[in-house]
């Protein structure tokens, strides 16, 4: 049952009475730990806003800038995110444009 439901017991019990509930396969990887897969981010910001090369501040800045714009793609796209959090996440925008202006800043010194 999707977090946003209230009743989910009383919803099972509900769907049941149409015929069998079947189980769900066991999640995949990526979201069994969708959690930690942000922690990746942070040493590569630090690396980002510390780093005097720019080899490394340009691989780190491409990396953050289109891993986190996929992130904010997908959270458009999906249909099982409701409104609130989808817009909550247009701050996620002003992380990509707080790296974009620090890479390019960065990168014209």
């Amino acid at each position: 049952m999707p977090a946003q439901v209230e009743h989910p017991d009383e919803l099972a019990q509900a769907l049941r009475r149409f015929g069998p509930v079947l189980a769900l396969p066991a999640p995949t990887w990526y979201k069994t730990y969708a959690s930690l897969l942000g922690l990746p981010t942070l040493p590569l910001m630090y690396f980002l806003y510390t780093s005097p090369s720019k080899t490394v501040t340009a691989g780190t800045g491409l990396v953050l800038i289109g891993g986190l714009g996929y992130a904010q793609w997908v959270i458009r796209r999906s249909q099982d995110i409701d409104r609130l959090t989808k817009r909550y996440s247009l701050a996620g925008w002003l992380v990509i444009l707080s790296l974009l202006a620090t890479l390019v800043f960065k990168l014209s010194m």
